[in-house]
Order: C-alpha cells, then sequence, then structure tokens
C-alpha cells in the first residue's frame, strides 16, 4: 500500500500530467495502513492536498452515486419509475449527513413496497444515522452488546475470539454461552473465519464500529466496562530489554 501511495506522489510532483484516481467507501482501510506503516503515512503526509471528504463532492457526483445504489437494489418496475419521476434524490444529496456508505446500507436493508417507503427510510437515516444499528444493538443480550464493544476497540477485524473472551470480564464466558452468543451475532454483526490456523471474528460492516464507537463515547458505563476488562500486559523485566 505504501508503494501504491508514493507511485502517486511521484506522479503528482514529477512534472507529468498523467493522474490517478482512488475511490473507496472503506476509508479505515487507508486509515489502518496509516496507522501501522510509516512509510504510508510519509506519503499521505505528501498527498494532503488530494484527500477529497465527502462534503467537497460535487452535487451531481453525489447524485450519480445515489442512484448508482438506488439502480444496483431497486429492480420493481414501478418503483423505479416513481424514483425518477420524483425530485426526492435532492433532499438526500444535498442533506447535511449525507454518505454513500449509509445510502447504500439503507438500500440494501430496505423491503420497501413502493418508492415512497425507500424515501422515507432514507430520510429517517440522515436525520439519525447512527441509529440505522441502534434498534437492533439495543434488543441484544448483555453478553452479546459487551462482545461488539470489546470488538470494536480491538481494531475490529480479525482478531482472535479467545482475546475478545479474554476482554468480556464478568459476563458469563462459558463455552456454551460464547458458541449461543457468537451463533446469534454471526451475519448481521460480525463474521467468523480462520486466519493463521486461528479462529477469528470481525465486524460485519465498518459502520457498526463508527456506531459503537460513538455509543461508547457517550455511554461512561459501558466505556467503564470495557476499561475494568482490559487485559494488562506485564512490563518486560530489565534482563528481557
Amino acid at each position: 500500500m505504501s508503494e501504491f501511495i508514493e507511485s502517486i506522489a511521484q506522479r503528482q510532483t514529477g512534472g507529468t500530467t498523467a493522474k490517478v484516481l482512488i475511490m473507496t467507501s472503506r476509508v479505515q482501510v487507508l486509515q489502518e495502513t496509516v496507522r501501522v506503516s510509516d512509510a504510508s503515512r510519509r506519503a499521505m503526509d505528501r498527498l494532503a492536498h488530494c484527500h477529497v471528504t465527502v462534503e467537497r463532492l460535487p452535487y451531481d457526483i453525489r447524485g450519480r452515486m445515489l442512484f448508482n445504489h438506488v439502480h444496483l437494489a431497486i429492480t420493481d418496475p414501478q418503483t423505479r419509475r416513481d424514483l425518477a419521476a420524483w425530485s426526492w434524490w435532492q433532499q438526500v444529496v444535498g442533506h447535511r449527513n449525507y454518505s454513500p456508505r449509509l445510502v447504500e446500507l439503507v438500500v440494501q436493508r430496505n423491503r420497501a413496497r413502493s418508492a415512497q417507503e425507500l424515501i422515507d427510510d432514507l430520510d429517517e437515516a440522515l436525520e439519525n444515522p447512527y441509529e440505522i444499528w441502534g434498534a437492533s444493538f439495543r434488543a441484544l443480550p448483555l453478553v452479546d452488546q459487551q462482545l461488539l464493544l470489546t470488538l470494536s476497540v480491538m481494531d475490529s477485524q480479525l482478531v482472535p475470539w479467545q482475546e475478545v473472551i479474554q476482554r468480556l470480564g464478568g459476563i458469563p464466558s462459558s463455552g456454551s454461552h460464547v458458541d449461543a452468543t457468537l451463533e446469534r451475532l454471526d451475519g448481521s454483526w460480525i463474521t467468523k473465519g480462520l486466519h493463521a490456523g486461528s479462529r477469528v471474528l470481525a465486524l460485519a460492516d465498518p459502520s457498526q464500529r463508527d456506531f459503537l464507537i460513538r455509543y461508547l463515547s457517550v455511554s461512561p458505563g459501558a466505556m467503564t466496562t470495557i476499561i475494568k476488562n482490559t487485559v494488562s500486559v506485564a512490563a518486560p523485566q530489565l534482563g528481557q530489554l
């Protein structure tokens, strides 16, 4: 990744007219690369002027992103005709909370029987963007919530499940409890897999981590529990240095 970023920097500063465009809705991938790689961090500093936030996107580009998601998800002919005939999209792309990721989530999860239902769902999500996961999260048992909150502060991707269980503290974490929790969350909140021979967990969607981190920021009790259950790391002895 750092080599790729560096190649862009060279094209930008080498006097050539060639341009490279990177479009991604998974900015966390880039943030993680910068976090763990000094080379990537230095390269990104040189490309700071190339960073385009959603707020800076032209109005027509926002509209194209919106219609791309709608076009792929909505197949009913009448719903398509209704959406094409109305000017609803202008309010969506002009909203202060407009986000391609949010639009994608709403459209994918929407089971609308009409164009108006889809528009209403988009309006509700834009007014309360973090609540798209709120109702589902609050309906979960305590152990499920604690596991998700713990996972969210452990980078949320490819986390060894034993490490997550260690941090559940006083929450019942016997084999049967853990299996039941993973079964309830699998597919909707988490994905399970194997990495380097170890069983790992990951949040199913980056927006879920956004919600969980915000939940922790406004929930002192939940944050206190996370801190109390943090696994301490023993300081190295002088002979080990």
